[in-house]
C-alpha cells in the first residue's frame, strides 16, 4: 500500500475501451503507471454513442450488483483530463467514485454514461 497513489486525480476506472487491448486504449497507453484489478456497483447501459457502437456504457448503482473494473493509476493523467473528457464527449461524465481492489478502497475518476 505504500506504493499507492493518493489521489483519485491520478486514478481512472476503466470498464470499456480505454482497457489494454481494447480499441481505444491508446488514448491511455503511453502514459506511465500501473493497472489493479477492482470492482464497483453499477449497471451497463447502452445509450448515446455507446448504443450506436456496442459498446455498452456503466451508470453508478449503490444498489446493482458488482462490476469488474480495471483501475488505471497514473501520475501523468491530471495532465490528460481535458484530453480524456473531450474524448469521451457529451454521453459521459467524469465523476470521482470509490473502487474496491486488492489494496482496498479508493477514490477515481470513471466516466459514466450519462443514460
Amino acid at each position: 500500500m505504500a506504493d499507492a497513489i493518493p489521489s483519485s486525480h491520478m486514478r481512472l476506472v476503466v470498464y470499456g475501451t480505454l482497457a489494454p487491448g481494447r480499441e481505444n486504449h491508446h488514448q491511455i497507453s503511453e502514459l506511465g503507471g500501473r493497472w489493479l484489478p477492482g470492482t464497483i456497483r453499477g449497471r451497463m447501459c447502452e445509450t448515446g454513442w455507446a448504443a450506436l457502437h456496442d459498446c455498452p456504457g456503466l451508470v453508478l448503482d449503490d444498489l446493482a450488483g458488482e462490476i469488474a473494473v480495471l483501475v488505471f493509476e497514473s501520475l501523468e493523467l491530471p495532465l490528460h483530463w481535458p484530453r480524456l473528457d473531450d474524448f469521451e464527449g457529451n454521453d459521459y461524465r467524469r465523476i470521482e467514485t470509490i473502487v474496491a481492489t486488492p489494496e482496498g478502497l479508493l477514490e477515481a475518476f470513471i466516466y459514466e454514461a450519462m443514460g
